[in-house]
């Protein structure tokens, strides 16, 4: 998959807690704020790569960039 460059550079962010990436990745690949429901479930999830420190904010681009309000310009 294909990641939009702004989108990236929040992975490497480190100064972004996980409130502050889910609303800013939401709004930029989609344009909407998230539900309360998808930022419990976001804020829950726990199943991350302990390989990989970004595993779960690198599964939430995709799902965004999987959804039908994301327009590639």
């Amino acid at each position: 998959m294909i990641y939009d460059f702004h989108t990236l550079t929040y992975l490497s962010d480190g100064e972004l807690s996980p409130l502050e990436f889910i609303r800013r990745a939401y709004l930029d690949a989609i344009g909407v704020l998230p539900s309360a429901e998808e930022v419990e479930e976001f804020l829950a999830d726990d199943s991350g790569d302990s390989g990989n420190p970004n595993a779960k904010r690198v599964r939430l681009i995709d799902h965004l960039l999987e959804r039908e309000e994301y327009v590639d310009y």
